[in-house]
C-alpha cells in the first residue's frame, strides 16, 4: 500500500475514533444525569406523598384533641354544678346546726322521738340536755352526709375522667409534635434534593457547553482531515 493511502486511512480512523469516543463519553454522562434527576424527582414525589399522609394524621390527632376538649368542657360544667350542690348542702347543714343552738333540749328530744328515730320500745335510758343536743346534731350531720357524700363521689369520678381525657390530649399533642418534626425533616430533604437537581443541572449545562466546544473542534478537525484526504486523492 502506498504511503499516501496509509496516511489517508490513518487520518480517517483517527477522526472516527475521536467522534466515537466523544459520543460514548458524552452519551453516558447524559444518561447518568437523566437517571439521577429521575431518582431525585421520584424521591421528592415519595416525600410529598408522605407529607400528605402526615398531614392527614395531624388532622386526626387535632380532631381527637377537639373532641377530648369538648368532653372536658362538659365535665367541667357538671363539676361546677356538683361543687355548687356541695356548697349548698354544706350551707344547709351549717344553717341547721346554727338553728339547733337556738332551740331547747326539750324540742330536740321531741324531734328525736317523733321525727328522727320513730321506733317502738320502752324508754329505758336517760340523757342530759347536752347529750340530747349532741344526738340531735349528730343526726343532722349524718343526714347531711347521706346527701353530700354521693355528690363528692360523683365529683371525684368526674375528676378522674377528666384526668384520663387530659392524658389523651397530652398524648395527641406529643404525637402532633412528632408528626410535625417528621414533616419538617421531609421538607428539608425535598429542599436538599431540589438543590441537588439544580447543581446537577448547572453541571450538565456546563458539560453541554464543553461538548459543544468539543464538537466544534471536532468539526474543524474533520474539515482539516477532509482537506488533507482530498489533497492525497
Amino acid at each position: 500500500m502506498k504511503m499516501k493511502d496509509k496516511l489517508k486511512n490513518g487520518l480517517i480512523i483517527a477522526l472516527v475514533a475521536l467522534i466515537v469516543v466523544g459520543a460514548i463519553f458524552g452519551g453516558s454522562k447524559v444518561k447518568k444525569y437523566a437517571q439521577d434527576i429521575r431518582d431525585l424527582k421520584y424521591a421528592n414525589k415519595t416525600l410529598e406523598m408522605q407529607k400528605a399522609f402526615t398531614e392527614t394524621q395531624v388532622k386526626i390527632e387535632q380532631a381527637t384533641i377537639e373532641r377530648r376538649d369538648a368532653t372536658i368542657d362538659s365535665c367541667m360544667v357538671v363539676f361546677k354544678k356538683k361543687d355548687k350542690q356541695i356548697k349548698g348542702l354544706s350551707a344547709d347543714l351549717d344553717s341547721a346546726l346554727a338553728k339547733l343552738s337556738g332551740i331547747t333540749s326539750d324540742s330536740s328530744y321531741q324531734f328525736l322521738q317523733r321525727v328522727a328515730y320513730v321506733y317502738p320500745g320502752v324508754l329505758e335510758y336517760l340523757f342530759n340536755a347536752l347529750q340530747v343536743k349532741g344526738i340531735h346534731a349528730d343526726y343532722l350531720k349524718a343526714r347531711s352526709a347521706d346527701k353530700i357524700i354521693p355528690v363528692y363521689q360523683q365529683s371525684i369520678e368526674n375528676c378522674k375522667f377528666q384526668l384520663t381525657e387530659r392524658d389523651s390530649v397530652e398524648t395527641a399533642l406529643k404525637r402532633i409534635v412528632e408528626l410535625r418534626n417528621t414533616e419538617l425533616d421531609n421538607c428539608e430533604q425535598v429542599n436538599a434534593n431540589n438543590q441537588d437537581i439544580i447543581k446537577k443541572t448547572e453541571k450538565q449545562l456546563l458539560k453541554a457547553e464543553r461538548r459543544k466546544g468539543f464538537w466544534m473542534a471536532t468539526t474543524g478537525i474533520a474539515a482539516g482531515v477532509a482537506i488533507l484526504v482530498a489533497a492525497f486523492m
